[in-house]
């Protein structure tokens, strides 16, 4: 599971719906944004799904360290995706947007947490496979500004912009 792009996406897919479902007591209108963004997931992965032969892994990806870095990394891309939808759902509901902020704020510190140690992992399995633990590729590049602009909320009580709802969900 998840030696390519397809499976990875089938993942994040079902981990999107395992945690709508999870969290469907508190906010319920994110069943809906679950399956919405899971519906999106499921048709980028088919259309990207253009070689359906099956095939042996490269010796690279065999490693035991890619299962659990893009298994740690969907499970944080996951709850970003959540939090997304959620943020934009309170732009536009000007009457709850403190008790999204809190909501949001509760997803953030895992997801943010899952997203550091899954880079942390990426970068093990890539001395291990490559020789080196970083190399400026655009997938390891943008997982670092991801984490850095999600963890920029996180610092609420030093950024005081961000204890507004508005701002937080912008």
């Amino acid at each position: 599971p998840m030696g390519n792009g397809f499976e990875t996406l089938q993942l994040l897919s079902l981990l999107v719906l395992l945690f709508s479902y999870i969290m469907r007591h508190r906010m319920p209108f994110v069943v809906v944004s679950g399956f919405i963004l899971s519906g999106f997931i499921q048709l980028v992965s088919f259309i990207s799904h253009a070689n359906p032969q099956i095939t042996p892994l490269m010796p690279v990806l065999a490693s035991p360290w890619l299962c659990v870095h893009v298994t740690v990394i969907m499970v944080s891309y996951a709850l970003l995706a959540l939090i997304f939808l959620t943020s934009l759902f309170a732009l536009f509901a000007t009457r709850s947007r403190t008790e999204l902020m809190r909501f949001c704020r509760r997803l953030l510190l895992p997801a943010v947490f899952m997203l550091g140690i899954g880079i942390f992992v990426g970068a093990v399995w890539a001395n291990e496979s490559w020789g080196r633990y970083w190399a400026w590729d655009p997938k390891e590049t943008w997982a670092l500004i991801t984490f850095m602009i999600y963890s920029i909320p996180l610092h609420g009580r030093i950024l005081t912009h961000y204890r507004s709802p508005l701002v937080f969900h912008l």
